[in-house]
């Protein structure tokens, strides 16, 4: 599509110690002419067991005017390759998570 290999997103990350939540907001800002894209990532304390988290993951994908013909196959495509992308970054943050539940658990071990 002659795009860059950089591409842009922008993305909100918001705290609220209230509710103990903490949602990630992201929509593209390159292409977008093309295809816009608005993800909304939430993590809360499971209401069924306050020791474990809730994760939720909804986006919507929209096919630009320029591409009005391709428009349903474009998006049935975009939504597959998000399943899958959105797996790995699922599998990705848990690492992260758990990498921080480990480096918390031995600095209150050495203290």
């Amino acid at each position: 599509m002659g795009a860059d290999e950089t591409q842009y997103v922008r993305e909100v990350s918001t705290i609220d110690p209230n509710s103990k939540t903490f949602t990630l907001s992201s929509e593209n800002l390159s292409l977008s002419n093309i295809m816009k894209v608005n993800e909304e990532i939430t993590y809360t304390v499971a209401p069924e067991d306050p020791g474990k988290t809730q994760f939720t993951q909804q986006a919507t994908m929209t096919a630009g005017s320029l591409l009005s013909r391709w428009e349903n196959l474009i998006e049935d495509f975009s939504l597959k390759r998000f399943q899958q992308n959105a797996q790995v970054g699922r599998e990705g943050f848990l690492h992260v998570l758990e990498r921080f539940v480990h480096m918390t658990e031995a600095s209150s071990t050495t203290n």
